[in-house]
């Protein structure tokens, strides 16, 4: 003569898909009986209860409308029912926003029915598809969820800095909180740093050194000239590094401008009675004062003169930028310090120089361009005896010699810092 209830309660359900039912269904549930179920599921995903109304059949509410047998359900601070009769009067689809979710079934002492059946499934919390500038989402997808790992990569000529490197690209996770991981990270512009200087020449630097800028290298005029007119721009590439459109990455060249005077002679080009010349004329004359002979500049750094000039004396005294040789006029000149005399290995060496009678390679150290023709100078010969000065004489044909000097030159190209 008593009724009893039925323990129901205490069952977890933590798959990402399953199904519940009320006690004995599809048979009459117990009276009497409270029973308590939970869906919890991994941060990140919300439980969803899918129901059909032909599923549920509750004993219906009584003349004031209260449920006397009722099914709850219950997400944090949301509250869903109490829904009872026959055919499920409630949503179909109940979302709840919330991974975890309390079911309670609750029958009075009198009246049974079938009961009830619902499905429920975890849906992944969503992330929201951000804009990051100067990158590319891979996948590409119209949603994305909870657990799903995207890789950006960032377009050419940007990257992410971390600390002290750099990359190209980084991945993000969506995350249980609907947020991405290493949301602080940003595709920024490739910083070149500044340019690298060159010799004898300058860089006019841009405002900003980032992928895009433009640098323009020029050379010392009218001293050295760009050995290639195109070779003056450079622009920051993807890469980080500094491009010109013909050298790549090789840095311009200055070369020094070599037979052309920066002021053409106009006057009598003769020795005896012809005019006084500018150093702007012939600036790469040179004036040995002991002995008491001349030279020419070929390159910035090499003298070519006769060998009897220097036979006798390996550390010649030598003066530059100056027409006018008295002593007391060579005092804004320049002063040349010789760091090795090379004499041609085919000149005779004699004790007594004013016994000489064999000329043969007389020379101590001319290069021509034939690449180039502004008009342009260049030495043709040295002389190399006679007489006196101004009277007939015999000169060493410079032309024969141009493979020597260029190997010498070549080989020994090491100037000292001085």
């Amino acid at each position: 003569m008593k009724n009893c209830g039925v323990n129901c309660s205490g069952d977890v359900f933590t798959e990402l898909i399953g199904q519940i039912t009320s006690p004995n269904y599809p048979n009459p549930y117990p009276e009497n009986s409270r029973c308590e179920y939970k869906i919890l599921l991994e941060q990140g995903f919300r439980v969803v209860v899918t129901l059909r109304r032909e599923d549920f059949d509750v004993e219906p509410a009584d003349s004031e409308g209260n449920c006397v047998d009722s099914l709850v359900f219950v997400a944090k601070d949301q509250k869903f029912g109490p829904y009872c009769g026959n055919g499920f009067p409630g949503p179909l689809n109940i979302e709840t926003h919330s991974n975890v979710l309390d079911i309670i079934f609750q029958t009075d002492q009198t009246g049974q029915q079938k009961g009830w059946k619902l499905r429920y499934h975890g849906d992944p919390i969503p992330c929201a598809k951000e804009v990051t500038a100067n990158s590319v989402w891979e996948p590409q997808k119209e949603k994305y969820v909870f657990k799903d790992v995207v890789k950006i990569t960032c377009l050419e000529g940007f990257e992410v800095v971390q600390g002290s490197g750099s990359l190209p690209h980084f991945y993000s996770t969506c995350q249980s909180n609907g947020k991405w991981s290493n949301s602080k990270l940003k595709c920024e512009p490739v910083d070149c740093g500044s340019p690298d200087h060159i010799p004898n020449g300058k860089v006019e630097e841009p405002e900003d050194t980032l992928f895009g800028s433009v640098a323009r290298y020029t050379c010392e005029e009218p001293y050295y000239y760009m050995q290639n007119e195109e070779s003056g721009e450079y622009h920051c590439a993807g890469n980080g590094s500094w491009v010109n459109d013909v050298l790549g990455t090789e840095l311009p060249q200055c070369v020094p401008v070599c037979g052309i005077p920066s002021k053409p002679f106009e006057g009598t080009q003769r020795i005896f009675g012809g005019s006084f010349a500018d150093i702007e004329n012939f600036p790469w004359q040179v004036f040995f004062a002991n002995p008491r002979a001349g030279g020419a500049l070929i390159d910035e750094y090499w003298v070519l003169t006769a060998a009897h000039v220097v036979e006798k004396n390996r550390n010649p005294e030598m003066y530059v930028g100056s027409t006018l040789v008295n002593r007391e006029r060579l005092t804004n000149s320049q002063i040349l310090i010789p760091e090795r005399v090379i004499i041609h290995p085919g000149w005779t060496f004699l004790d007594d120089p004013e016994t000489r009678k064999n000329f043969d390679n007389d020379i101590a150290l001319v290069l021509q361009d034939p690449d180039k023709s502004n008009p342009k100078f260049y030495v043709a010969g040295l002389v190399s005896w006679g007489p006196q000065c101004g009277t007939y004489g015999i000169y060493t044909k410079v032309k024969n010699y141009i493979d020597w000097i260029k190997k010498t030159m070549q080989e020994n190209s090491t100037p000292s810092t001085d």
